[in-house]
């Protein structure tokens, strides 16, 4: 697990996509509006996959919260920010762990455990840093809040997942035609 905690962003560079647009909310600038192209030239923008650098964000207003807190946590800084996606990362997947370990019947937890703990989700999920992993917590949650008869808290649950990820609804995102 540590190599995937402790090591670069792999497979993916929507990490560094985060973090600018993490960087914009950090500016005052609105993501929906406003593509990261707008922070320069850089090594951020730079390490940006060119899709989305001109690509208003797909991600709903709690991932991008998340994405700002990241950045408020890092001081401002890529690397710290990095971190911070990293370390939210590794916790929504402990949780979705947690989750989904206390709902399994005692036979099932030995494979749920080799499942949380497969390449696809360490790679994807943690060395990625994606924000499905935030998705995947609050819906093994939400689960959890079902198994417990707390249905209102399960239904708030839902909601924040679907805020959090917004990609079904609102992906592909429009290119920006001038920035305002």
């Amino acid at each position: 697990c540590a190599p995937f905690v402790l090591g670069v962003p792999v497979i993916s560079r929507d990490a560094f996509a985060y973090v600018a647009q993490g960087t914009l909310m950090h500016r005052g600038l609105d993501p929906y509006r406003v593509p990261v192209a707008r922070l320069g030239h850089s090594a951020l923008l730079g390490a940006v996959d060119p899709v989305w650098r001109h690509t208003m964000t797909p991600y709903g207003p709690i991932g991008l919260r998340v994405e700002q807190f990241a950045v408020w946590v890092g001081a401002g800084n890529e690397v710290g920010a990095l971190i911070a996606l990293r370390l939210i990362s590794a916790l929504a997947v402990a949780v979705a762990a947690a989750c989904v370990w206390r709902l399994s019947p005692t036979t099932r937890r030995q494979f749920l455990t080799w499942l949380m703990l497969s390449p696809l989700v360490l790679l994807h999920l943690v060395s990625g840093m994606h924000l499905d992993a935030l998705v995947l917590a609050f819906l093994a949650l939400c689960a959890w809040a079902l198994r417990h008869g707390n249905t209102c808290l399960a239904i708030a649950l839902a909601v924040v997942a679907r805020l959090d990820g917004g990609t079904p609804l609102s992906w592909p995102s429009r290119p920006c035609s001038a920035a305002p």
